[in-house]
């Protein structure tokens, strides 16, 4: 998880970008604001999706552990539901 120091970080660079874009000409000075708020708000929801997706991937490429080896006490075993190894 990114903390809130990386976060402003990359807002400060898209208000440098946007003010740069402003700057040039090529977009009106009122829509930096508004246009950072978007480009944080898809960035945000994006990681949220890789992180949801990531999680999908390595469920769909884990294999289940066979009830005779889940039965025996000597072999440690990962839940599914907490990731404690019981």
């Amino acid at each position: 998880m990114m903390n809130d120091q990386v976060w402003q970080s990359i807002r400060y660079l898209l208000i440098a970008a946007g003010a740069f874009l402003a700057g040039r000409g090529k977009i009106d000075a009122g829509q930096v604001a508004p246009l950072v708020d978007s480009v944080m708000q898809v960035g945000g929801a994006a990681v949220a999706l890789g992180s949801a997706a990531w999680g999908l991937y390595v469920k769909w490429r884990t294999k289940p552990v066979p009830a005779a080896v889940a039965d025996r006490k000597d072999i440690p075993t990962v839940s599914s539901a907490t990731g404690a190894i019981q």
